[in-house]
C-alpha cells in the first residue's frame, strides 16, 4: 500500500472555485456568503482537506468534468442540426458553370459540390465516402472545385492538372484524380509525377502541359478559393450538399443523415404543394 501524495497547493487553488460552488450549493444565500468568505480568506481550509480525501476530490471533480462533456456534446449537436435545418430551408448554392468539373446527376436534383486539396489526405478520405455515396444515391449530381491551401505546394498545380485532364476526357480525368489521392506522397516529385499518372490513364500529356497554362483554368482555381471562404469553408475538405455546408471529412452515415433530411423536407414540402392545390381547384 503506497501512501497518497499530498497535491500541490496550486493545483488545489486552481480547483478551489469549483469545489467551492459544489461545497456551498445547498446552504441558503446569507451562509453561502459566510462559508464563501471564511474559504477566500483561508484558503488552506479547502487545501487540507483536498490533502486530506485526495481519492474523493479527484473522483468527483472526474464526475463533474464527465458531466460537462456530456452537456457539451449535447448542446453543440443541437446548435448542428439546427443549423442544417436552417441551410435546407435556406440552402447555398454554389455557382457552376461549363468549366466545373461535374459528373452525374440533373441539374435540377441533388448537388453535392466537394472543396478540394488533391495533396490533404483528409481529403483524399472524403473522396472514399463520395464514391460510396454514389453507390448509394447513383442520382446525386458532383462538382469538384479547387481549395488548395497554402502549406501544400503542390496542390495547385495537381488542380490545374485535373482541370486540364477533365477538358480531355472526365472518366480519365476522375481515374487520374483517383491515383493523386491514392499516392499523395509521391507529388513532391512535380509535374513529371502527374504526367506519369495522366499517361497511365491515356490522357493526351503533351495537350495537358498546353492547357494547365490556360487562364480559364486559372480563373476556376481562385473561384474555388473565393467561393469556399464565402462559404465559411477554410480548411479542407469542405462540402455542400443540398446547400447544406459539412465541414471536413465526416463519415457516410453523416452525409446519408442530410441527405435523408432534404429528401425529407423536399418530400412534405411537396405534399403541402399538392394539398394547397387541391383545396383551390375543388
Amino acid at each position: 500500500f503506497k501512501k497518497e501524495k499530498p497535491m500541490k497547493p496550486l493545483f488545489a487553488l486552481l480547483m478551489a472555485p469549483l469545489i467551492l460552488s459544489t461545497l456551498i450549493s445547498c446552504q441558503n444565500k446569507s451562509d453561502k456568503e459566510q462559508l464563501q468568505n471564511i474559504i477566500e480568506k483561508n484558503p488552506q481550509i479547502l487545501t487540507n482537506a483536498i490533502e486530506k480525501n485526495p481519492v474523493l476530490f479527484m473522483e468527483a471533480l472526474q464526475k463533474a468534468s464527465q458531466s460537462a462533456r456530456s452537456a457539451f456534446k449535447k448542446k453543440a449537436k443541437e446548435k448542428e442540426q439546427k443549423a442544417i435545418n436552417h441551410y435546407i430551408a435556406k440552402p447555398l448554392k454554389p455557382k457552376i458553370d461549363k468549366w466545373d468539373l461535374v459528373e452525374g446527376g440533373a441539374k435540377n436534383g441533388l448537388t453535392l459540390v466537394k472543396y478540394t486539396d488533391l495533396q490533404c489526405p483528409y481529403c483524399a478520405k472524403g473522396m472514399e465516402t463520395i464514391l460510396e455515396l454514389q453507390k448509394k444515391y447513383p442520382h446525386i449530381r458532383v462538382v469538384y472545385k479547387h481549395l488548395p491551401l497554402s502549406f501544400h505546394p503542390q496542390a495547385k498545380i495537381s488542380g490545374l492538372y485535373l482541370q486540364a485532364a477533365w477538358k480531355q476526357d472526365p472518366k480519365k480525368a476522375k481515374a487520374f484524380m483517383l491515383d493523386v489521392y491514392k499516392n499523395q506522397r509521391k507529388l513532391s516529385q512535380g509535374e513529371k509525377f502527374l504526367q506519369s499518372l495522366a499517361k497511365k490513364q491515356g490522357l493526351n500529356v503533351k495537350n495537358l502541359s498546353r492547357d494547365i497554362k490556360l487562364e480559364v483554368f486559372e480563373k476556376k482555381i481562385q473561384e474555388g478559393i473565393k467561393e469556399a471562404e464565402s462559404f465559411g469553408i477554410t480548411g479542407t475538405p469542405g462540402f455542400i450538399l443540398g446547400g447544406v455546408p459539412i465541414h471536413g471529412a465526416r463519415p457516410l452515415d453523416y452525409f446519408v443523415s442530410i441527405v435523408e433530411k432534404i429528401e425529407k423536407s423536399k418530400a412534405l414540402s411537396y405534399n403541402e404543394t399538392a394539398k394547397w392545390n387541391k383545396l383551390n381547384f375543388l
